[in-house]
């Protein structure tokens, strides 16, 4: 009797076994082993994971605070009780035009050349007792849903006012829209202020 080949390359409709002694034959190089890989030291990848998440903390920290410096005038305007803040760490932080109002304003239309125009005229008052900067003075033009149809920005007809001192004001808009139905004139940050 001939010996039984097992499961092997001749068995039809079988595929290849394992059941086949192959012997002694060379060893499988260490390179392919999990006893031959190099282990990481532990301590090492500890490290520079907590190196990336202190920096990482220090970029997201660092720059929320130079957001709250170098925008502080709008952190102001958004959150007024804000300043208190600002001024307990020795930094000056006001709401733009704070210690200004705006007094006595009026508004016409007028033709000039052929061309309508809204004119809007008033005051300007420094209500503190220090010397203040005039920011940009800005009209807008409001419809019946209150969108802005219109805007202008113009300069302050002085750079500075003295404590409890007032200077007139005046902006002109060129065929303002025929859907404004009202409008509002508040200060804007100076070119390069923002």
């Amino acid at each position: 009797m001939a010996p039984q080949q097992k499961g092997g390359e001749g068995a039809p409709g079988q595929g290849a076994s394992d059941d086949f002694d192959f012997g002694e034959g060379e060893p499988i190089p260490e390179v392919f082993t999990k006893a031959g890989a190099q282990a990481k030291p532990a301590g090492r990848s500890k490290t520079f994971g907590a190196l990336i998440m202190l920096l990482t903390v220090i970029i997201v920290v660092g720059g929320l605070g130079a957001g709250a410096y170098f925008l502080r005038t709008n952190v102001v305007e958004m959150w007024p009780d804000a300043s208190a803040l600002y001024e307990a760490v020795g930094i000056e932080a006001e709401a733009l035009g704070a210690g200004l109002k705006f007094r006595n304003v009026t508004s016409e239309r007028v033709i000039e050349n052929n061309v309508e125009m809204l004119v809007v005229r008033g005051v300007v008052a420094n209500i503190s007792d220090k010397t203040r900067d005039l920011p940009m003075i800005k009209l807008s033009l409001y419809d019946g849903a209150n969108l802005v149809v219109g805007e202008k920005v113009t300069p302050p007809p002085e750079r500075t006012l003295a404590a409890n001192e007032s200077t007139g004001f005046k902006v002109s808009i060129e065929s303002p829209a025929a859907a404004a139905r009202r409008f509002e004139v508040t200060f804007s940050p100076r070119p390069g202020q923002d």
